[in-house]
């Protein structure tokens, strides 16, 4: 028998200095089959109960910081900026 992972996720710590950035990311799998990223933050409540606060969004093929470059771009258009 196949395991099914439909409707479950997994999460894993990060390690980042960002205090904004998440402490867990993981992966969702819908009832389709569809894979989510998952993201979670560490908080803690007005009454101090600690808690995960997260957000699910589409997940993203490859890397997630891209770079589209500047179309028709020409290394002399440097050449203007003075420093």
């Amino acid at each position: 028998m196949q395991y099914d992972n439909k409707n479950s996720f997994v999460l894993f710590t990060k390690n980042n200095a960002n205090p904004k950035a998440p402490a867990y990311s993981g992966v969702y799998t819908d009832s389709n089959g569809k894979e989510w990223e998952i993201s979670g933050w560490k908080k803690v409540s007005k009454a101090g109960n600690e808690f995960i606060s997260g957000k699910i969004s589409e997940k993203r093929e490859g890397n997630k910081k891209s770079f589209t470059p500047k179309q028709n771009y020409n290394s002399r258009d440097d050449e203007d900026i003075s420093f």
